[in-house]
């Protein structure tokens, strides 16, 4: 039996597999099951958490966009968009992208990348860009998307993904009260231009 079929057979009856559990099952390697899972995207579908699943048995109510396996998948559900990020990246490493939406324009946004610290030897979830536009800054665009970005951050913490969430907030920029949310003030940066 080809190796697509017997993938295709052990997805069907174990969904939302890792290619580490597929190879164990099937007595081949990762590396051969991640190769044909990436090169059948068409197929199959990989989740946040790096299982995977066959295409045509998605929740429904999820819209997706698949590109070529070089590229990134994007996965919709609601307001938040998880990123699979390439092949070669950890299986830890993860790309978060919460939006904020409003007569289907975008009003804001909270990105974030995992990323093991060597020098603290924590795994945090450091948010890289906090938006919201100029017009909706008063308004509760950003605490929907904080709310859809504590649902994720809190799930990777149970699972054991990630030790802390890292928020940037810049001075005199923003009225957010980071401490209302449950941050604690960790360190201040400074720039020089």
């Amino acid at each position: 039996m080809a190796l697509l079929n017997q993938i295709k057979d052990y997805l069907l009856d174990n969904p939302n597999a890792k290619a580490k559990h597929i190879a164990a099952k099937l007595g081949l390697t990762r590396k051969q099951i991640n190769g044909e899972l990436h090169h059948n995207l068409n197929v199959f579908v990989k989740d946040e958490y790096f299982q995977w699943t066959l295409k045509n048995t998605e929740t429904q109510g999820n819209s997706e966009i698949t590109t070529t396996p070089q590229d990134t998948q994007i996965k919709t559900a609601e307001h938040q968009i998880i990123v699979n990020v390439p092949e070669n990246w950890d299986e830890e490493q993860r790309i978060v992208i919460e939006l904020s939406e409003e007569d289907n324009k975008i009003i804001g946004c909270i990105i974030s990348l995992s990323n093991a610290n060597i020098w603290t030897a924590m795994n945090e979830l450091v948010t890289l860009v906090t938006w919201v536009h100029k017009d909706k800054r008063n308004s509760s665009a950003f605490y929907r998307m904080h709310k859809l970005y504590k649902e994720e951050y809190t799930k990777l913490k149970k699972e054991n993904k990630i030790n802390r969430v890292l928020m940037a907030c810049l001075p005199n920029k923003t009225n957010i009260k980071f401490e209302k949310l449950g941050y604690t003030l960790a360190e201040r940066t400074y720039e020089w231009r």
